[in-house]
């Protein structure tokens, strides 16, 4: 891929995915040399419509 069609999905992900935007945060703000972000998804939902995040609080494991 061209370096701008990368910067173009880099930022389309940026400002419409909050995973990503907490992701890059984390993995700035630690000296990690591998770092995983797991989503537990229902299975049962509809996977042709969009579903919105509802919850309000999230969990966090950080292994040292």
């Amino acid at each position: 891929l061209r370096q701008n069609t990368l910067e173009f999905i880099k930022l389309q992900l940026d400002r419409l995915n909050p995973f990503v935007t907490n992701f890059r945060s984390i993995s700035s703000a630690s000296n990690l040399t591998t770092l995983n972000l797991f989503i537990k998804a229902d299975h049962g939902l509809d996977q042709h419509i969009y579903n919105a995040l509802t919850a309000s609080q999230v969990a966090a494991v950080q292994i040292e």
